[in-house]
């Protein structure tokens, strides 16, 4: 069920579309846009003293939720001037039980996006990956955007579980510090990551995608989350996967604008 739920534009950037109104993921993506969680709509994010207690899809209000020490922070000016869900990368995370309404999964292939402020220092090791996005069971069978510290530099990276084991595609030409653009490409037999206007990576799999849970800030391991966010996660979006390449141009250009 497509909620639709507030459809105001007000807070969003300006960015102008053909008919020159404000753009509207909604209105652009129609019914290639499956789920959409936005900072910049605090109505649908329930917090006390900022601390966030749930974050709702504007789509199907499928809300992920968390309690006591693992809520992370609403600040209102965190994203260059602009909200930001901001996680402390020790335990905060958003969880969800199973997946929103119309999500795939098992093989079936899909688009996901983050728009993300990343603060861990390239020589933090401690947690590698961190996530900012997952959906499914453990790494064998879930869907990831993520940052990895590899060789001293922060990097993005899509990881798509085959069954057996986690199968990435990690972007070597963008450091992953502060704000930035993540797309996964799950497609029949790949697992694809763009970042920024970076050139896409591509390695290959067989998808298998459990339906557990779903998490911003975290990992879909077990009940008990690891591989903690450090940073800010302004907006996340999952697409059909066929979705007109004239749509996710103009969708990147719309996160691309609020970096």
């Amino acid at each position: 069920m497509r909620l639709a739920l507030d459809l105001s534009l007000s807070g969003l950037p300006v960015v102008l579309n053909g008919g020159g109104a404000p753009y509207d993921p909604i209105a652009a993506l129609g019914a290639n846009l499956l789920c959409w969680w936005d900072a910049d709509h605090a109505n649908l994010i329930t917090q006390a003293g900022g601390f966030v207690s749930s974050w709702v899809d504007r789509l199907t209000g499928f809300a992920l939720t968390a309690a006591g020490a693992m809520q992370p922070q609403y600040l209102a000016t965190a994203f260059n001037g602009r909200p930001s869900v901001v996680f402390d990368g020790v335990d905060d995370v958003l969880t969800g039980s199973g997946l929103p309404p119309g999500v795939p999964s098992g093989s079936n292939p899909v688009r996901m996006f983050v728009l993300i402020d990343q603060q861990a220092l390239a020589t933090d090791t401690t947690q590698n990956p961190r996530l900012a996005f997952a959906y499914g069971g453990n790494v064998a069978n879930s869907r990831r955007l993520q940052r990895l510290a590899n060789s001293g530099v922060n990097r993005g990276e899509a990881s798509q579980g085959n069954g057996t084991s986690g199968v990435s595609a990690l972007n070597r030409d963008v450091d992953l510090t502060d704000r930035h653009v993540m797309q996964a490409i799950i497609a029949a037999d790949s697992v694809s990551v763009i970042v920024d206007n970076a050139p896409v990576v591509t390695a290959a799999v067989v998808p298998a995608t459990n339906t557990d849970r779903t998490r911003i800030g975290g990992s879909t391991a077990s009940p008990t989350s690891s591989n903690y966010w450090l940073g800010g996660v302004a907006a996340v979006l999952i697409c059909a996967f066929n979705t007109p390449q004239v749509q996710l141009d103009g969708l990147h250009a719309w996160l691309m604008s609020r970096r």
